[in-house]
């Protein structure tokens, strides 16, 4: 029990962060459509950074999650997410940004 407390190192490796998105975004589209709410992502596949999966994975759900819980029930003009993915040669950034 003791150990399941502590957080664990990272486990790095290559990935394509894409995928990781995609997955995320699909597992809470439903709690978003419930609420109206619009969850937006434009695949951009080969987006690969080196991180650890299971992390990453779990930092995007909690974001999600949040965004979705505290938006208000959607309506024309409020109740989206938007997913950013961007890459250049050196650098690969994250943007989620709703509008509540």
């Amino acid at each position: 029990l003791i150990d399941a407390a502590r957080p664990r190192q990272p486990n790095f490796v290559e990935y394509d962060l894409d995928q990781i998105i995609q997955h995320c975004v699909a597992l809470l589209s439903g709690q978003a459509h419930a609420k109206n709410i619009r969850l937006h992502y434009s695949p951009k596949p080969h987006t690969v950074a080196e991180l650890d999966v299971d992390q990453m994975t779990q930092v995007l759900m909690n974001l999600l999650m949040n965004a979705i819980q505290i938006l208000p029930q959607g309506d024309t003009e409020r109740g989206n997410i938007e997913v950013k993915l961007k890459n250049d040669s050196q650098e690969v950034s994250l943007e989620i940004a709703d509008d509540g």
